[in-house]
């Protein structure tokens, strides 16, 4: 038996003895190498996501090393390294047929319905697995989720070479995609952040920071990524967008939360809106990226802790501190 960190049902976190199940048909058991923690753990925690199940083994961004395989496996063997999509369509709503799977109106997602990776071992569909590139470190690997979502969000921003963009949110998201938006050769990415510490970061990646009052006025911006996730800010992105401009919504609002906004505003200046949701196709690009070293993952990964210390880890995340914090089982 193992360690394993399950959302409680309520309002809280717990760590438990649990060993991942014998993979059967289609799947594989992973010894789990990396595992990123991620807003969307605190949403589960606090009881706030609602597509959650209890007890569950909390984890979306995780990385690991196949170490047993269930019959008709044909695209995984044991001991290669994979990271893991945790996003499970039905194939067969109209979305999945329609070629939109990750708006399947029946999804599953490992971390959130099914057992995820803050865990020592973890079973999975084979289907969700994507070999690790060779000299790739676990810590690396277990970005590629975040990464994969933050380039789907820029793909739909339409970016152009030469444009003008602007973040809203220096935290692991928005850090990523200023340096996406960056490498896809915006003029200038400004990144709006009220943390100092966090602002100073993101001249690391080739932006340039701001803090939320330097940015009133400044509608100019081509392309805006809102990274936030709260109501205020939204409205900010609208605001900051030029004539013509592009507003991607990346952050999590609370499912009850209300955007105020003025229709004439967007009619008048042909504003386009556009929602993001997790990774479709991504993977593949996502990790071609971190093996590439285009994003430098070194300066995102501010925490690596063992599994042991997970009450550290957590703290961390929840407090803010740093970037993104990685949690690495089996390890000391």
């Amino acid at each position: 038996m193992g360690t394993s960190i399950v959302w409680n049902g309520a309002q809280g976190i717990e760590r438990t003895s649990r060993e991942a199940p014998p993979p059967g048909p289609g799947e594989v058991r992973l010894a789990v190498e990396a595992c990123g923690l991620c807003g969307t753990d605190l949403h589960i925690a606090s009881g706030e996501y609602p597509l959650a199940r209890p007890r569950v083994v909390l984890g979306h961004e995780f990385c690991g090393t196949v170490a047993q395989v269930g019959e008709d496996v044909e695209n995984v063997s044991t001991g290669d390294r994979v990271v893991v999509d945790p996003n499970i369509p039905c194939r067969s709503c109209p979305h999945c047929q329609g070629g939109r799977p990750h708006l399947c109106e029946h999804p599953q997602a490992i971390g959130v319905t099914r057992d995820g990776g803050l865990s020592e071992t973890v079973t999975v569909p084979a289907s969700q697995l994507y070999r690790v590139p060779e000299g790739l470190p676990p810590e690396a690997a277990a970005l590629t989720e975040p990464l994969a979502c933050v380039l789907h969000a820029v793909d739909l921003s339409g970016i152009l070479p030469g444009e003008r963009a602007l973040v809203l949110g220096a935290g692991p998201i928005g850090v990523l995609a200023a340096a996406l938006l960056v490498a896809a050769g915006s003029s200038g990415v400004l990144v709006s952040e009220p943390d100092p510490a966090r602002r100073e970061r993101v001249r690391e990646f080739g932006a340039t920071p701001i803090s939320p009052e330097e940015l009133d006025g400044q509608g100019d911006f081509g392309v805006v990524l809102e990274c936030v996730g709260r109501p205020e800010t939204m409205r900010q992105a609208v605001e900051s967008a030029r004539a013509g401009g592009t507003i991607v919504w990346v952050g999590v609002a609370p499912p009850q939360a209300e955007v105020s906004i003025r229709p004439y505003d967007i009619f008048r200046r042909e504003l386009t809106i556009r929602g993001t949701y997790t990774n479709p196709f991504t993977m593949e690009r996502s990790l071609a990226l971190l093996a590439s070293g285009h994003i430098d993952w070194r300066k995102v990964i501010t925490h690596r802790l063992p599994l042991d210390r997970f009450d550290e880890a957590w703290e961390a995340h929840r407090a803010g501190a740093g970037l993104k914090v990685c949690v690495t089982p089996g390890t000391a």
